[in-house]
């Protein structure tokens, strides 16, 4: 009898640590752990191989459960690299529209934005007309790419890489509203992305001190 009270105390032992470290699905298994043990103990097992061996099983079997238990799925994360991601938008301080726009406006809107905004699509969640890096390597694609900048910050024929993205800036911070709509028309866009000194006749949805976000109203 005394060995049937330590058993079942043993198993509301291991019962409210597992419980405790939200384990409470291994309880079965302790409880088969607890009853092994007592039956070796108490010297049920009259076998000389069976005796020696249990107390190896019952190690394997508790090596073997901790070990799926700290490679779960769940616990992986833990062990994980930690990547640090910073989008490009906090170096031209666009973090802030870019996450407006995320949470105000439609998924499938289509952005026009400055020329170094490619940040947007990744912070924003929001395809954008085109951006000054991301530029495809199939030759229809490079020639698709250069249309569309050109289309929406001038012509950057016979300028170098630096002097072409220092007009293209100058030109879309003065970007007109007819050339806003053109190209909206063009490339079926619903918002702009503007420097929030760039005077413009649409209605603006959102503005802070570096960019202000414009909804164009197609006809």
């Amino acid at each position: 009898m005394n060995n049937w009270i330590l058993s079942v105390v043993g198993f509301l032992i291991v019962t409210v640590i597992s419980a405790a470290f939200g384990r409470i699905e291994v309880v079965p298994f302790l409880f088969f752990l607890v009853i092994f043990g007592w039956f070796l103990l108490s010297g049920r097992f009259k076998n000389r191989w069976v005796r020696n061996s249990v107390p190896i099983i019952i190690l394997f079997l508790l090596v073997f459960e901790s070990f799926f238990h700290f490679i779960s799925p769940d616990r992986l994360g833990d062990y994980r690299p930690r990547i640090q991601y910073t989008s490009s938008l906090a170096r031209v301080d666009g973090d802030g529209v870019a996450d407006f726009a995320r949470k105000h406006t439609e998924e499938d809107a289509i952005f026009l934005t400055p020329p170094v905004f490619g940040g947007f699509r990744l912070t924003a969640e929001r395809a954008i007309i085109v951006d000054w890096k991301s530029m495809p390597f199939q030759d229809s694609g490079m020639l698709e790419w250069w249309n569309r900048m050109n289309v929406c910050y001038g012509d950057m024929s016979g300028l170098s890489r630096n002097a072409g993205l220092g007009k293209m800036e100058r030109n879309y911070r003065s970007i007109s509203t007819e050339d806003i709509k053109n190209i909206s028309e063009k490339y079926d866009a619903d918002y702009t992305v503007l420097y929030h000194n760039t005077k413009i006749d649409l209605p603006v949805i959102y503005q802070d001190e570096y960019f202000k976000l414009v909804k164009i109203n197609r006809e």
